[in-house]
C-alpha cells in the first residue's frame, strides 16, 4: 500500500511539475510573441518614417499607413502607423496592429520634430539676428513696418498663400540677439553644420547671380542662376534656390531669391539684391547700394553702409525657407532625449 501511495504521489508531483513546465513554456512563448510583436511594430514605425512622408502644417493632422511590409516569411496582420500633430512642429508617431488600431492603442511610439517654415520664421525676433557680442554698424535703415505685407513684385495673394495671417500687423525688432553662446545658427533641431552638409549646390568665392534662360526655359542647372525675383512672369520668376558656401561669400551685383547658408561672412556689394533667408556663421555686410529683402541670421554681426537697404519681409523669408525645407529638414528629427516608447 505504501508503495502504491508513493507511486501515486510521485505521479502527481510529476504531473504537477509538467503542468508548471508547460505553463512556464506558454508564458515564455507569450513573452517572446509580445517581444517579436513590439519589434515588428517598431521596425514598421522606423520604415514608415524613413519612407519620406513629410506632413505640412496645413495638412490633416493624422496620417495612416496600412499594411507596412512584414519582414517575416509568413503572412502577418497589417501594421498601422499613425502620425498625430501635438504642436506646430511636434508630432507623435505610433505603430500598432490592426486590432490595436481599432482601440487606438499603440505599442511603439516616437516623439518627432518637423521644420515648418512659418513657425521657424516666427521664432526669429528680428529682421537681422546677430551674436550677443557681435559687431553692429548700421548706417542705413532696417525697415520693419511692412514685415507682414506684400512688397512688389509680390502680391497679397502670393503672401497670403505663403504665410496666411501669421504676421499680420507684426513689426519685429530691426536687430535681435542670438541665444548666448550660439555661434553657428541652426534651425530648430537642425544644427548649422547639418544645414551646410545637406545643401547639394555649393558656391564659393565671388560671383554675380543672374537669371539664365534658353528658349524660354529657366536653366536651373546653372549654379549662379538664383531666379528672377523682380520679374515673376519670366521663365526663372518661380525659381527659388538653396545655396551653401563653406567659406566667406561675396555677391557682386545681380539678384536672387531663395535661402543661403554660409560658413563665414556674406558680403552683398555693387548693388546686389537678395530676396529670402540668409544664415551665416560670420557677418552680414552690405556695400555699394546693396539690398536684402527678407530675414538674416548672422552670428558674426552686421555692417550696413549708408545707401544700402534692408527690408524685413516675412513673405520672402518664408518663401526661401519653404524652398529649402525639403533639403535642410527632409524627414523627421527625433526629439533629443526621447527614445522609442513602448507600454
Amino acid at each position: 500500500m505504501l508503495v502504491l501511495m508513493l507511486i501515486l504521489g510521485g505521479g502527481a508531483l510529476a504531473h504537477g511539475a509538467l503542468l508548471v513546465a508547460r505553463g512556464a513554456l506558454f508564458a515564455a512563448q507569450s513573452r517572446a510573441d509580445r517581444l517579436e510583436h513590439k519589434v515588428l511594430e517598431r521596425l514598421a514605425l522606423d520604415r514608415a518614417l524613413a519612407s519620406g512622408v513629410r506632413p505640412e502644417a496645413r495638412e490633416t493632422p493624422e496620417w495612416d499607413m496600412w499594411d507596412v511590409p512584414d519582414p517575416r516569411p509568413e503572412p502577418a496582420p497589417g501594421v498601422v502607423v499613425r502620425l498625430h500633430r501635438l504642436g506646430p512642429e511636434t508630432w507623435w508617431a505610433s505603430a500598432m496592429d490592426s486590432e490595436e488600431a481599432v482601440r487606438r492603442v499603440g505599442s511603439a511610439g516616437r516623439l518627432l520634430w518637423w521644420m515648418e517654415p512659418v513657425t521657424r520664421v516666427a521664432a526669429l525676433e528680428g529682421v537681422v539676428t546677430v551674436g550677443v557680442d557681435a559687431t553692429v554698424a548700421v548706417e542705413s535703415v532696417i525697415e520693419t513696418v511692412g514685415y507682414g505685407a506684400a512688397e512688389a513684385p509680390l502680391t497679397p495673394t502670393i503672401c497670403e498663400a505663403e504665410i496666411g495671417d501669421a504676421f499680420a500687423g507684426v513689426w519685429p525688432s530691426a536687430l535681435a540677439a542670438l541665444d548666448s553662446g550660439l555661434v553657428r545658427p541652426g534651425l530648430g533641431l537642425v544644427p548649422f553644420d547639418t544645414l551646410l552638409a545637406r545643401t547639394p549646390v555649393v558656391v564659393d568665392g565671388v560671383g554675380t547671380p543672374e537669371p539664365s534662360e534658353i528658349a524660354s526655359r529657366c536653366v536651373v542647372e546653372d549654379i549662379w542662376n538664383w531666379g528672377d525675383p523682380e520679374r515673376p512672369s519670366r521663365p526663372c520668376g518661380g525659381h527659388l534656390v538653396v545655396r551653401a558656401a563653406a567659406s566667406p561669400l561675396r555677391v557682386s551685383g545681380g539678384t536672387g531669391q531663395g535661402a543661403w547658408v554660409v560658413d563665414g561672412d556674406v558680403v552683398l556689394a555693387e548693388g546686389a539684391r537678395l530676396h529670402g533667408l540668409v544664415l551665416a556663421s560670420g557677418a552680414l555686410v552690405l556695400e555699394d547700394s546693396a539690398e536684402l529683402h527678407g530675414v538674416a541670421v548672422a552670428a558674426g554681426g552686421i555692417r550696413a553702409e549708408a545707401g544700402t537697404r534692408i527690408r524685413g519681409s516675412a513673405c520672402w523669408a518664408v518663401r526661401g525657407l519653404r524652398a529649402a525645407a525639403a533639403v535642410w529638414a527632409p524627414g523627421p528629427v527625433p526629439v533629443p532625449g526621447v527614445s522609442a516608447i513602448t507600454p
